[in-house]
C-alpha cells in the first residue's frame, strides 16, 4: 500500500459467523479449482466456434464502453479477494475484515486480513484461491461477451485474464510466489532469492552441492529474473502486434 492509498473496511466478521460458513465454504473451495479452469475454456471454445477476431472486438470499443469495463472489473477484484477469503475460512484459518484501497476517487485493490497456512496442501490452495475466482469471472464474462457479441464484456475478460497471468509469477508478493513458497516450505522464495542473489558466497555454495543444489539455483534464478522476463515478453508482444498491425 502507497502512501497515497487509504484503507477502507468493508466487512467486519463474528467468529461465530465464520464457524457457521465452513461448511459451505468447503464445498465452494472444492469446486474453484476445476470452475475456474473449464469457465475460462468455455469461453475461448465459444469464442473459437463464432470464429471472432479478438483484435476486431477490442477495437470496436469506444471510451463509453472502456468507463463499463471499468466498472466490471471491479467485481472481479473483489471475487479475487473472496476467493483467498473462502480457502482461508476452509481451512479453519481465523478471517477478521475485508475491505478495500482507495487512492482518491479510484479504487486500486481489495484485501482480506486473515491468518494464512505455510504448510504445503492448504498454503498452496489458499494462494491459488484468488485466481481461481477471478478466472471463473472472466471466463463467465468471455462467454457472454462472444454470445452476446459485446466487446466491452471481452475486453474486461482479458485484462482479468492478464491480471491471473501476472499474479502467477513468483514475484513478491503476488499469489504465484505465495503458492510456490508454501510448496517448499518457506516464507518467501522472492526474498531468498534475493538474499542468495546479493551474496555471491550463497549462490556458489549452492553450486558446489550437486545437482540438487544446481536445481535450486535455477529455480532462484528464475524466481529472482521473472519481473524483468515479464517485462520483456510483453515488450516483445507489443511490438509483434504492432508489426502484424501494419503488415495485414
Amino acid at each position: 500500500m502507497s502512501k497515497k492509498e487509504k484503507r477502507v473496511t468493508l466487512i467486519r466478521f463474528d467468529p461465530r459467523r465464520i464457524r457457521r460458513l465452513r461448511p459451505l465454504a468447503r464445498l465452494v473451495s472444492g469446486l474453484l479449482p476445476w470452475c475456474g479452469p473449464l469457465s475460462l475454456l468455455a469461453g475461448c471454445t465459444a469464442m473459437a466456434l463464432a470464429r471472432l477476431s479478438l483484435r476486431q472486438l477490442l477495437l470496436e470499443l469506444c471510451m463509453t464502453e472502456l468507463l463499463v469495463a471499468l466498472a466490471l472489473a471491479l467485481p472481479g477484484i473483489a471475487l479475487h479477494e473472496i476467493g483467498h477469503m473462502v480457502a482461508a475460512i476452509a481451512d479453519g484459518c481465523a478471517v477478521d475484515e475485508v475491505g478495500i484501497y482507495v487512492c482518491g476517487w479510484r479504487v486500486t485493490s481489495a484485501y482480506v486480513s486473515m491468518d494464512r497456512h505455510h504448510n504445503d496442501r492448504s498454503g498452496v490452495q489458499q494462494a491459488l484461491a484468488g485466481v481461481r475466482a477471478e478466472s471463473l469471472y472472466a471466463g463467465i464474462l468471455l462467454l457472454l461477451g462472444t454470445v452476446w457479441n459485446r466487446p466491452v464484456f471481452v475486453a474486461t475478460s482479458v485484462c482479468h485474464i492478464f491480471s491471473i497471468t501476472e499474479q502467477l509469477l513468483p514475484l513478491a508478493q503476488h499469489d504465484g510466489e505465495a503458492a510456490l513458497s508454501a510448496r517448499l516450505g518457506v516464507e518467501s522464495i522472492a526474498a531468498l532469492a534475493k538474499i542468495t542473489f546479493a551474496q555471491p558466497v550463497r549462490w556458489r555454495q549452492l553450486l558446489h552441492r550437486g545437482a540438487d543444489g544446481r536445481r535450486a539455483l535455477v529455480l532462484l534464478a528464475l524466481v529472482h529474473w521473472a519481473g524483468f522476463l515479464a517485462i520483456l515478453f510483453v515488450v516483445l508482444f507489443a511490438v509483434f502486434q504492432v508489426l502484424a498491425l501494419f503488415l495485414c
